[in-house]
C-alpha cells in the first residue's frame, strides 16, 4: 500500500486557515512579521503571493527593515518636535504623555525591536499602574474620580501614530500597536443638572463665578472659551449673543497660553437667553467696570486666568453644597446640550451651539439657523425664568413657615 503523498515544505513565509476558511499569508523580516493585506481562496493563491513576494524582496523591490534602528526616546523626540500643523497645546501634551507613559516603558528599546508582546504588555502595565495611583489620590469630590483609562487609550494612540511614522520611514515594515480597541477609552454617560439645580449652583458660587456658570451650563461653552472671553465677543443688546474665536490652555509650566478652537466648529456665535445676557452685563459692572475692549471678562480675585484653576476648586465645592458632588465642572456643558435639546434644538442647532463637527454625513445639508438659534435661546430663557419663580417660590414658602413658627403663641407656664 503507497503512503500518502508528503506536502511540501514551504521555504518562505507562512500560510494558514482563518476561520471563515480562507487563507492568510505573510512571511517574516528581521524579526518583524508582515501579513499579507489581503486574504486568499486557495493555498496555492497564497503561495503565488509570497513567491512574488519573495522575488521583490530578492530584486529589491520590497526592502527588508534596517539591521539598526535608533531608540524609541530619539525617534519619538524628533517626531514631536517636527510634527506640522500642532497647536501648542497639543504638543505640549503629547511631550507630556510621552514623557510620563511611554518613555520609562519603552524609550531605551530600538524602534525596531518594539513588538506587538511588548506593546501589549506596556499597555496592560501602563493600565494597572494608572489605576492603582487613580486610587490612590485624594479627591476633591466623586466626581473627579477616574481610573486612568483616558491616560492610557491616549498613550497607546500616542504611540500607535509614532510607529505608523515609523513605516513611512522604512525603520519598520508593520505597526506593532495591533490591540483592537485600545486607543478608545470607555465612556460612560455623564450626569446633568436640571435648571433649578444650576440656579442655586449659580447663587452657591462666589459672585465673580455665576455668569461662568450660567454660561457653561445654559450656552454650553467650554471653560477654555469662557476663560479667553473679552468684552469685544459679547454682544449684550437686543439679540443678544457671544462669539467664541479663541480658547484658554494652561501649559504644563503654568502658562496660559490663547489660541484659536481646535476645529472650524469650535469658532461659531451663539445666541444669549436673555437672564444669561443680564447675568454677564451685571458681572461687568460689578466685577470688570472700566475693562479695555481686549481684556479678559472673568478673572479670580487676583485678576489672573480663571483657566488657572480659580474655578476648579470654587465650582465643586459648590455642587457640593447643593447635594451634586457627582457632577464635574464640564458636565456643566453637557447640561446646557441637554437643555437646549429639551428646549428645541435640532441635531444640526445644537452642534452650533456646541461647536461640534458633524458626526452624520446624512445630516450634511441642515444647519442651524441664526434666527431659530434665536428661538432656542429664548426658549432656554424661559426655562431659566421658570426655574427662578420654582426656587423663588419654594423660598417664600420656607420663609413663611419659618415665620409661623416664629410667631406660634406658647402656653403659659
Amino acid at each position: 500500500m503507497a503512503g500518502k503523498k508528503r506536502a511540501k515544505r514551504r521555504t518562505f513565509g507562512m500560510v494558514r486557515t482563518l476561520p471563515s476558511g480562507r487563507f492568510q499569508a505573510g512571511y517574516t523580516s528581521d524579526g518583524a512579521r508582515v501579513i499579507a493585506t489581503r486574504t486568499f481562496l486557495t493555498v496555492a493563491d497564497a503561495d503565488l503571493w509570497l513567491a512574488s513576494v519573495q522575488t521583490d524582496i530578492a530584486r529589491g523591490a520590497i526592502k527588508a527593515a534596517p539591521k539598526t534602528t535608533p531608540e524609541l526616546d530619539t525617534y519619538a523626540g524628533k517626531w514631536i518636535a517636527q510634527r506640522k500643523g500642532l497647536k501648542v497645546t497639543t504638543r505640549a501634551l503629547y511631550e507630556s504623555d510621552y514623557r510620563r507613559y511611554v518613555s520609562p516603558y519603552l524609550g531605551d528599546h530600538t524602534v525596531g525591536s518594539i513588538t506587538a508582546p511588548l506593546v501589549r504588555d506596556w499597555n496592560y502595565t501602563l493600565g494597572l499602574a494608572l489605576a492603582e495611583a487613580q486610587s490612590n489620590r485624594e479627591h476633591h469630590s466623586q466626581a473627579t474620580r477616574q481610573t486612568g483609562a483616558a491616560s492610557t487609550a491616549r498613550a497607546y494612540r500616542l504611540l500607535r501614530t509614532i510607529l505608523n511614522t515609523a513605516i513611512t520611514d522604512g525603520l519598520i515594515l508593520a505597526n506593532p500597536c495591533t490591540i483592537k480597541g485600545a486607543g478608545a477609552a470607555p465612556t460612560s454617560e455623564r450626569p446633568t443638572l436640571s435648571a433649578p439645580e444650576v440656579l442655586r449652583l449659580a447663587d452657591a458660587v462666589p459672585g465673580h463665578y455665576r455668569a461662568v456658570v450660567l454660561l457653561a451650563s445654559f450656552v454650553g461653552l467650554r471653560i477654555g472659551e469662557i476663560a479667553a472671553l473679552r468684552p469685544s465677543d459679547l454682544r449684550l443688546g437686543k439679540r443678544p449673543a457671544v462669539s467664541v474665536s479663541r480658547r484658554a490652555y494652561q501649559l504644563d509650566n503654568g502658562v496660559i497660553d490663547y489660541d484659536v478652537p481646535k476645529s472650524e466648529q469650535g469658532a461659531r456665535s451663539v445666541a444669549l437667553p436673555a437672564p444669561v445676557a443680564l447675568a454677564v452685563r451685571e458681572h461687568l459692572a460689578t466685577y470688570r467696570e472700566g475693562i479695555e475692549d481686549d481684556g479678559l471678562v472673568f478673572v479670580t480675585n487676583q485678576g489672573r486666568s480663571i483657566r488657572g484653576g480659580g474655578y476648579s476648586q470654587a465650582i465643586p465645592k459648590a455642587l457640593a453644597a447643593i447635594g451634586r458632588a457627582d457632577v464635574r465642572v464640564h458636565d456643566l456643558r453637557h447640561t446646557g446640550s441637554t437643555l437646549a435639546a429639551q428646549s428645541g434644538a435640532s441635531l444640526p442647532e445644537l452642534m452650533n451651539r456646541m461647536g461640534h463637527s458633524t458626526v452624520d454625513a446624512a445630516n450634511g445639508y441642515l444647519h442651524a439657523t441664526t434666527d431659530h438659534g434665536r428661538e432656542v435661546a429664548d426658549n432656554l430663557g424661559d426655562v431659566l425664568g421658570a426655574a427662578q419663580r420654582t426656587n423663588e417660590r419654594k423660598a417664600r414658602k420656607a420663609a413663611k413657615k419659618a415665620d409661623n413658627v416664629l410667631s406660634f403663641p406658647t402656653r403659659a407656664g
